[in-house]
């Protein structure tokens, strides 16, 4: 009895191992053309993630704020200082705009996935990744003028 017992607990503690283990969800950033991964993050603990840069037109900064819902990225926030060339002019019902002290619309109440989340890293200036607290120089880490994407693994994945 003792030892059907054990062996009961050991294959649930296995089984529960095996789907944390495959649970696990990443931020991976790689090349878009040759499939080279250049950044895992642990994305368990944070379900939202933003990418900054200089618009190339409007020389003003951008930041667009993602959320991870299970294994897929959404939309839901952006930042930028005025409406100049090369900005959105049209935005969906549900948004709204906010003013930060320092100047800044806030457009928030996005709600749209992306399929295929895809920056071209700055060859003037930086795309920073904001993820969890802390900040990753795309230029740094994947070079100038790389086409670079987004997505979200779950278990051992990439």
């Amino acid at each position: 009895m003792l030892t059907a017992v054990s062996v009961t607990a050991i294959l649930t503690v296995t089984v529960l191992c095996i789907l944390l283990h495959n649970s696990h969800r990443r931020l991976v950033v790689r090349d878009y053309d040759t499939g080279k991964v250049f950044l895992k993050l642990d994305a368990d603990e944070c379900n939202r993630f933003s990418v900054g840069y200089v618009h190339s037109v409007n020389k003003t900064p951008v930041v667009e704020t993602y959320e991870i819902r299970d294994c897929e990225i959404y939309v839901v926030e952006g930042k930028f200082y005025n409406f100049g060339a090369g900005m959105q002019t049209e935005y969906p019902d549900g948004v709204t705009y906010t003013y930060a002290d320092d100047g800044a619309i806030i457009a928030s109440g996005y709600n749209i996935y992306c399929k295929d989340l895809i920056y071209c890293v700055g060859m003037w200036s930086d795309h920073i990744l904001e993820f969890n607290g802390n900040e990753y120089s795309l230029r740094d880490i994947c070079g100038r003028g790389t086409m670079v994407e987004f997505k979200i693994t779950k278990g051992k994945g990439e």
